[in-house]
């Protein structure tokens, strides 16, 4: 079988008894898992406060040297001072050496204060309900009935 356009499926020879299919419908599910299992880590990854060299050479088995790399935005603006828990200047990590950073690092944006209940929407989401709160994680329920979980600085009320 081959997928078409639409998620379509043509019959590629003809005498296909139905085990063929099922095995390749179980192969199509085990890849399916697989890619949902790596579409999950490039989330983790991206939602992390970690250093982002770290998470790298942690991913592919790579050791580091200790401590933080100071030139991803993670080192640049730790969590707690994207949160204002602290000032840059006391705590930030002495950088190692290495090409500067150019990633243009981008200014805070203001932490987003919600209760329980509240509308809010999330891009590529849209609208939903704050289901829970926790740290600096926000439970949206979306208007299908799923409920997924951003970071604040993602939502917005509305």
């Amino acid at each position: 079988m081959r997928e078409t356009r639409g998620v379509r499926f043509k019959l590629l020879r003809p005498g296909v008894t139905r085990e063929e299919v099922e095995r390749a419908a179980d192969v199509c599910a085990t890849r399916g898992e697989g890619d949902r299992e790596k579409l999950e880590r490039v989330m983790l990854y991206g939602q992390s406060a970690e250093c982002r060299w770290k998470l790298l050479h942690e991913y592919f088995g790579e050791e580091l040297a200790p401590g933080a790399c100071g030139h991803c935005d993670n080192c640049l603006h730790p969590l707690e001072e994207r949160l204002g828990l602290s000032t840059p200047e006391a705590e930030a990590p002495a950088p190692r050496e290495g090409p500067p950073d150019v990633s243009g690092a981008k200014r805070m944006k203001k932490v987003l204060e919600v209760s329980e209940g509240d509308a809010v929407r999330v891009p590529k989401y849209g609208r939903g309900r704050v289901a829970s709160l926790e740290d600096d994680k926000v439970a949206v329920e979306l208007p299908d009935g799923e409920t997924r979980t951003f970071k604040r600085e993602f939502v917005r009320r509305g």
